[in-house]
């Protein structure tokens, strides 16, 4: 049976290029939703009928994708759906608040195609493992070793975000001496500077996102 994978978007634009990209490319199936108030809409059906991975836009009208990934997440038929982001949306605020929703992995527009389907094949890959082991394994000594791996790599984890947090706040404070300063710097120099602390910033917000996806893809995983 082909995965399916359910595209939520409301600009229709968006839409087609995420449907002929993933037809083109691989052998899903594709369905699409033309924003969060027709999923909410129509969840009944989707309850019936779950995808297998969704990919999910987060500014939308009326409901935005954190709004519906929560939905999702409230319901135990639903709630093991991996989700997607993929949003213009940059800063970290809004990647910590797509994690915290429910989402596994958060994917910037403009987006590489074929990052974006590199993406979408690892977590149908997990999918098909976390259904083979509820189909094969009995779920008491299953759940207890998932919970004692689970519990295992929480500290690593955390201390990745945590020094990963301390980084970005201690580049902005770089950024705010620097900015004190600059007119005792040639301007060749301010140049190369303000090069390295934007390289830094965006390596740290890039660490930190990362730890954010590690993190809940074990969530996902390990919970079963």
């Amino acid at each position: 049976m082909k995965q399916k994978i359910l595209i939520v978007d409301d600009m229709a634009e968006n839409r087609k290029l995420l449907v002929s990209f993933i037809k083109n490319n691989t052998d899903y199936e594709v369905i699409i939703s033309r924003g969060g108030i027709q999923v909410l809409k129509h969840l009944d059906e989707i309850i019936k009928n779950p995808p297998d991975l969704i990919l999910l836009d987060i500014l939308m009208p009326e409901v935005d994708g954190f709004e519906v990934a929560r939905k999702l997440k409230e319901k135990a038929e639903t709630k093991h759906i991996p989700v997607i982001f993929i949003t213009a949306l940059h800063d970290i605020q809004s990647k910590t608040e797509a994690f915290e929703a429910g989402g596994v992995d958060y994917i910037s527009k403009p987006f590489n195609k074929y990052e974006l389907l590199s993406r979408i094949r690892v977590h149908l890959d997990l999918q098909k493992v976390k259904t083979a082991l509820r189909e094969t394994a009995p779920s008491v000594p299953v759940d207890n070793l998932t919970s004692g791996i689970a519990r295992e790599l929480k500290e690593p984890i955390n201390d990745i975000n945590k020094f990963s947090k301390l980084n970005i706040e201690t580049i902005r404070k770089l950024s705010d001496v620097f900015a004190s300063y600059t007119g005792l710097f040639k301007e060749p120099d301010k140049q190369e500077i303000e090069k390295l602390l934007i390289t830094l910033d965006e390596n740290s917000k890039e660490v930190y996102t990362q730890g954010l996806k590690t993190d809940t893809i074990m969530k996902n995983f390990f919970k079963l």
